[in-house]
C-alpha cells in the first residue's frame, strides 16, 4: 500500500519524538531555547543524517499529525510529493524550532493506523 513509511522507520520517528519531548520540557520549565541546548543540536544532527527520502516522509508525517485541513492518510503520496517540492536546506533547523513537534509526529503515527511497529497499512 502507498500509505506507509517506506524509508523512515518508526524507531527513527521515536528517537526524534524523545528529543522533541526533552526540548519541550525545557521550554515548559521556562528555559530559553536556543541552538546551544543539546536537544536542538541532536535534532538537527539526527534529521541531517536521514536520507532524502526519509526526510520527505518525516515532513509528510509531521503535516499529517498537524491536522491541517485536507491532510489525510489517504493522500499520503501527495504529501510525499509536496514534501519533495518544499524540502529546504534548513529543514533540520526548522524542525528543531517547531513547537509541538513531538505531538505532531506522535499524532501522525497514530493516524497512519498503528502507533506501534511495524508501521504499514
Amino acid at each position: 500500500m502507498p500509505n506507509q513509511l517506506s524509508t523512515l522507520t518508526v524507531d527513527q520517528v521515536e528517537v526524534l519524538i524523545r528529543l522533541a519531548e526533552k526540548k519541550a520540557a525545557r521550554a515548559a520549565a521556562g528555559m530559553v531555547l536556543n541552538l546551544r541546548i543539546p536537544e536542538w543540536q541532536q535534532i538537527i544532527e539526527f534529521v541531517d543524517s536521514l536520507s532524502l527520502d526519509a526526510k520527505k516522509e518525516l515532513i509528510a508525517l509531521m503535516w499529517l499529525g498537524q491536522g491541517l485541513v485536507g491532510v489525510r492518510v489517504s493522500r499520503w503520496m501527495e504529501l510525499i510529493q509536496k514534501a519533495s517540492r518544499e524540502l529546504r536546506a534548513d529543514m533540520a533547523l526548522q524542525l528543531a524550532m517547531k513547537p509541538g513537534l513531538h505531538i505532531c509526529l506522535r499524532t501522525g503515527l497514530a493516524m497512519m493506523g498503528n502507533p506501534d511497529r511495524p508501521l504499514s497499512l
